[in-house]
C-alpha cells in the first residue's frame, strides 16, 4: 500500500513536470510567432530612430528651456509696481 502511494505521487509529480513544459513552450513559440509578425518597413525604421534618438530629444528639450528662458527675459524687462501701508493705533494712558 505504501508503494502505491509513492508510485502515485512519482506519476503526478511526471505529469505536473510534462504539463509545466508543454505550457512553457507553447508560450515561447506564441510569443515568437507574434514577434515574427510584425514586418518594418525603411520609413518605420527612420521613425522609429527619429523618435527614439538621445540627441534629438536633447535638442527638443533645449530649445523648450530656451523658450522659456526667453518669456522670462521679457517679463523682466516689464515694470514691476510695489505699493505697501502700514497704520497703527496706540490706545493707552499717557
Amino acid at each position: 500500500m505504501i508503494d502505491f502511494d509513492f508510485d502515485f505521487k512519482i506519476k503526478i509529480n511526471k505529469m505536473g513536470k510534462r504539463l509545466f513544459y508543454t505550457i512553457f513552450i507553447t508560450l515561447i513559440i506564441s510569443i515568437n510567432i507574434n514577434a515574427q509578425a510584425q514586418k518594418w518597413t525603411l520609413n518605420k525604421c527612420i521613425e522609429y530612430a527619429y523618435e527614439n534618438n538621445i540627441q534629438i530629444k536633447q535638442n527638443k528639450l533645449s530649445n523648450q528651456l530656451n523658450v522659456l528662458e526667453i518669456e522670462q527675459l521679457k517679463a523682466n524687462r516689464l515694470p514691476s509696481l510695489n505699493a505697501s501701508d502700514n497704520q497703527s493705533f496706540n490706545w493707552g494712558r499717557k
